[in-house]
């Protein structure tokens, strides 16, 4: 086993039900601590760990982890929309669910704005988190580089990551 990015990648082996069991574990914290908002950013955290993983291995990711994972960030957000980490996760996942839908050929422009959203309001809440500004100037230069790609104006998004690279 060797250890990247948070998660244990075990070589030749299918980490899918240390995930599961993740998720469930965090699903039976929720139910004996329904008000909470810690379980549902600890689930939201395993499957969004779960996609970047899969991304990682250049495995698609099903569409409905994505989907799992945002609910859970947007159920704790609900309990507490002061948890910066909520925002930066959620924001985080949206940037990888926006390299998904562009490896589709799908637009992943809304995502990288709903992205950069997120993170910048994570910031907000912590300002001294200087990664969490940088991480929102990317998902703006991922959008302006969608927009380049397509030949459309990428002028406003490169504008608004420069923005957060400066702060």
């Amino acid at each position: 086993r060797r250890r990247r990015h948070g998660w244990l990648v075990h070589r030749g082996e299918d980490v899918a039900d240390l995930f599961e069991q993740a998720v469930a574990s965090f699903t039976r914290v929720a139910e004996l601590r329904p008000a909470d908002e810690q379980p549902w950013l600890g689930r939201g955290l395993a499957r969004a760990n779960w996609a970047a993983m899969l991304i990682e291995r250049g495995t698609p990711v099903p569409e409905d982890l994505f989907a799992a994972a945002e609910t859970d960030f947007a159920e704790s957000l609900r309990r507490n929309p002061f948890e910066s980490y909520a925002w930066r996760f959620r924001g985080l996942l949206r940037i990888n669910r926006g390299l998904e839908r562009d490896r589709e050929a799908r637009s992943p422009e809304s995502l990288y704005a709903e992205a950069a959203a997120d993170l910048e309001r994570a910031a907000e809440l912590e300002p001294a988190a200087v990664t969490t500004r940088i991480e929102a100037g990317q998902a703006h230069q991922k959008r302006g580089e969608w927009r380049l790609q397509r030949a459309e104006d990428p002028a406003p998004a490169f504008a608004e990551a420069e923005a957060c690279f400066a702060k």
